[in-house]
């Protein structure tokens, strides 16, 4: 049975990922330095959120609490309707491996695996599929995302996208329900990023996943349905992208460029000034 969170008597329906007044502070030498300050957030079930903010927001934080790689100092995370914060490492890595597929920046492939190996070690891990089944699927993972002539390469004679490609291969390796990417394009130059970020949002609009994804580069920023502005701990804006608006299809088709009045970085624009901002209150969401 799922570990539900004590604190709401119904998770509501269709949020796949409630973050409920989470607080986190980090000890540098004698003082407690606070990274995230009664954050509150509702995610629902296939939507694709980018988390922005300048140095030291909090957005990092807030994506690896998400992903149950960091733990609150205070607070309720409830993932597919587990309470992970009271889970113990076993489980939550359990939790992590069947629910949640990961895409760093750096890609963290195994140099002395191939690509189709890459695709393959999350499922002999999670242990789900036969070794006969698993290799079909990593193939058909690695298809899906152009790499069908790659299969045997090894990372080092594959190119930074190509990589980032494998990557979230192996991500959807075990058909995780969420999907968690951390500065995803941050090593790819402009070209390439917009085709890795093109990738995803095809794969979650075809497949319905959640994505939750930090980034500092807010062309990226706008393959999200929403944006969350973070600055000092807290959530202070939330706006619509370009194509959500656009009713799901890219308005540039991997070229837009942010417009000049959108809303800054660190969030100071105000949910009713904001040119993106959504119609509905912040609150709704961010609570």
């Amino acid at each position: 049975m799922p570990n539900v969170v004590p604190h709401s008597d119904v998770i509501i329906q269709d949020v796949i990922i409630q973050i409920d007044n989470v607080h986190k502070s980090y000890v540098m030498g004698k003082e407690a330095v606070p990274a995230l300050r009664g954050v509150s957030l509702d995610i629902r079930r296939g939507e694709m959120v980018c988390l922005m903010g300048p140095s030291g927001s909090g957005k990092t934080t807030l994506l690896n609490i998400t992903g149950g790689l960091d733990s609150p100092g205070r607070g309720h995370v409830t993932i597919d309707g587990h309470n992970i914060v009271s889970m113990k490492e076993e489980g939550l890595a359990r939790l992590r491996l069947a629910t949640m597929g990961f895409v760093f920046q750096t890609f963290n492939l195994l140099s002395n695996f191939t690509a189709l190996e890459n695709v393959e070690a999350p499922m002999v891990l999670l242990g789900k599929w036969p070794r006969r089944e698993r290799k079909a699927r990593a193939e058909a993972l690695l298809t899906s995302v152009g790499l069908g002539d790659r299969m045997e390469h090894y990372p080092s004679e594959l190119s930074g996208g190509q990589q980032q490609r494998v990557a979230i291969a192996r991500a959807l390796a075990n058909d995780p329900a969420i999907v968690i990417g951390d500065e995803m394009t941050g090593d790819l130059d402009s070209a390439t990023g917009f085709e890795i970020m093109t990738l995803v949002r095809d794969l979650k609009d075809r497949q319905g996943k959640t994505i939750v994804y930090v980034t500092h580069d807010p062309r990226m920023a706008e393959f999200a349905d929403y944006t969350v502005h973070m600055l000092d701990g807290r959530i202070v804006d939330e706006a619509a992208s370009a194509i959500h608006r656009a009713g799901g299809e890219h308005p540039a088709h991997g070229n837009v460029a942010v417009a000049a009045d959108a809303p800054d970085h660190d969030g100071a624009g105000s949910p009713a000034s904001a040119p993106y901002a959504r119609t509905a209150p912040v609150a709704e969401r961010s609570r």
